[in-house]
C-alpha cells in the first residue's frame, strides 16, 4: 500500500484529511453556489434529486453491497447494525429531552428528535473514505492481509453501505415511539407534513407525505383511530401498512435487498459479478460505473438544498432548535460513540475476532454517531434548510477538525502514529 514505508505523523495527517474533507466540502459548495447562481433551477434541482434517489444511489448499493459481500461476512458484521440501534436510541433520548431543556412545543421538539438520529452515513462519510485513497491516511486502515488501498477503502465503504440498508429498512418504525402531538396552530405550519415519500429524512412523521385531500393545516400530524367505527379503524391500518410497504419497496432498498440475496448465493453473484459474465458485462459493469457518480452527485444535491435557505442568518425562531442539532450531531454523539466503540474494541482485545480489530470497521462504526443531519432533498420547510445550511455551509469546518479528531484516535489505538507526534 501506498507510504506504508513511512512513518505517519500528526503534521502528515492534518494535511491528508484537510484535503479529504475538502474534496467533500467541496462538492457541497458547487451545489451551493449552483443554486445562488441562478444555474440550479427549482425544476433542475428537483430532477436532480430524484436521480440521486431512484438511481445513482441504488446503483450505489447493489454494485458495492453484491461484489463485496458473503454469508460469511455478514455473520461478522453483526455489531453494525447494534450500533445502528444503540446510537438511535442515545440520540433519540437527546432529542426527547430537548423539549425539557429547551422548553419547545412537541412539534419542534419531532423535528429535534427525528434531525438527531438520521445522521449522514453515507455521502460524507463514504465521499472522505473515497478521497483517502492516494493519500497517507490509508496507512491508518492498513490490515495484515496485504490489500490494496482500493480494496479496503471498498470494505469500508461497505461497511457503512450496509449500515445505511438497514436504517432505511427499520426507519418506518420509529415514529411510533415519537410523543404526542399538542394542538397544532397556524404558527406551526412550516413543521407540518410535504407530500414527499422518496426522502432520506422524513423529520416529522412516519405517515407525513400520505396525501390526504381533506387534510388541512388542523389536521393532525399522526393518523389516529380516536372516534372511529371498525371499517375507518381497517382502513387506517390498511392505510399505515400500504405506507410502510411504500417504503420498503423504494428503489434503494430493493437494490440494497437484491445485492444481499445475490452476494449470499454464489451461483447468482458468479452471474452478477463474474467479469466474464454476459450480465456482468452488460449490466453490472455499467451499474458499477453510474455508481461511481452516487457520492458527488449526493454532495451537489446537498449543497443545493442549502441554497434554498432564504436567509444566512438562523432565524430567532429556529435558532434553539438548530443549535441544540448541531451541538447533538457534532459535539455529543461524536464523543459517546468513541467511547463506545472503543470500549467494546477493549473487552474483546483477547478475542481473535477481525472485525472489531479492523480499523476501517472501528472508523465505519463510529462514523455511525458522528456527522450532521441526514438531508430530505425535497423538503424545503425552513427548520430544515436552515438545518442544512447550518450544518453542511456555515459550520463546515468542524467536518475536518472532527475527521481529524476521530482519525487521530484510530492512529493511536493502531499504532500507527511516528516518533514526530
Amino acid at each position: 500500500m501506498e507510504h506504508s514505508n513511512q512513518s505517519l505523523t500528526f503534521s502528515s495527517l492534518l494535511f491528508a484529511t484537510f484535503e479529504s474533507s475538502a474534496n467533500v466540502i467541496g462538492m457541497v459548495f458547487v451545489g451551493y453556489l449552483g443554486v445562488k447562481s441562478g444555474i440550479f433551477t427549482p425544476t433542475l434541482k428537483k430532477i436532480h434529486a430524484k436521480l440521486v434517489l431512484n438511481l445513482f444511489f441504488p446503483c450505489l448499493l447493489f454494485s458495492q453491497i453484491g461484489g463485496n459481500i458473503d454469508l460469511t461476512t455478514i455473520i461478522q458484521i453483526w455489531p453494525l447494525p447494534v450500533f445502528c440501534v444503540l446510537f438511535a436510541i442515545i440520540s433519540g433520548f437527546l432529542g426527547h429531552f430537548s423539549g425539557n431543556i429547551l422548553s419547545l412545543s412537541q412539534s419542534k421538539k419531532k423535528f429535534i428528535i427525528s434531525a438527531t438520529i438520521f445522521n449522514n452515513i453515507t455521502a460524507v462519510p463514504v465521499g472522505l473514505i473515497k478521497a483517502f485513497v492516494g493519500t497517507s491516511v490509508m496507512q491508518i486502515f492498513e490490515s495484515k492481509y496485504g490489500e490494496t488501498a482500493q480494496e479496503t477503502a471498498s470494505r469500508g465503504i461497505t461497511y457503512l453501505l450496509l449500515s445505511t440498508l438497514f436504517v432505511l429498512i427499520i426507519r418506518p418504525f420509529w415514529t411510533y415511539f415519537l410523543p404526542e402531538d399538542d394542538e397544532i396552530d397556524a404558527s406551526n405550519h412550516s413543521l407540518l407534513p410535504n407530500q414527499n415519500p422518496m426522502t432520506q429524512v422524513k423529520p416529522i412523521t412516519l405517515f407525513s407525505h400520505l396525501n390526504y385531500t381533506n387534510s388541512t393545516e388542523e389536521s393532525p400530524l399522526l393518523l389516529t383511530s380516536k372516534g372511529s367505527s371498525s371499517h375507518s379503524l381497517k382502513i387506517l391500518i390498511l392505510t399505515n401498512i400500504k405506507h410502510i410497504l411504500s417504503i420498503i419497496m423504494s428503489p434503494p432498498i430493493c437494490a440494497g435487498l437484491l445485492a444481499l440475496i445475490i452476494g449470499i448465493t454464489p451461483i447468482l453473484k458468479s452471474l452478477f459479478f463474474d467479469s466474464k459474465s454476459l450480465l456482468y458485462i452488460y449490466l453490472t459493469a455499467n451499474t458499477k460505473l453510474i455508481a461511481t457518480l452516487t457520492v458527488p452527485m449526493t454532495l451537489v444535491a446537498i449543497g443545493a438544498q442549502a441554497g434554498c435557505v432564504k436567509t444566512l442568518f438562523i432565524k430567532r425562531i429556529t435558532f434553539k432548535p438548530v443549535v441544540y442539532i448541531m451541538i447533538c450531531r457534532y459535539l455529543i454523539m461524536p464523543i459517546i460513540g468513541i467511547i463506545i466503540v472503543l470500549s467494546c474494541k477493549f473487552i474483546a482485545k483477547d478475542l481473535d475476532w477481525f472485525i472489531i480489530h479492523d480499523p476501517m470497521f472501528i472508523y465505519a462504526a463510529i462514523c455511525l454517531s458522528c456527522w450532521p443531519t441526514a438531508i430530505d432533498l425535497f423538503d424545503t420547510q425552513d427548520e430544515l434548510l436552515t438545518l442544512t445550511y447550518s450544518s453542511y455551509i456555515l459550520l463546515s469546518p468542524v467536518i475536518w477538525f472532527t475527521l481529524i479528531g476521530l482519525l487521530s484516535i484510530i492512529a493511536h489505538i493502531t499504532g500507527t502514529f511516528g516518533t514526530a507526534l
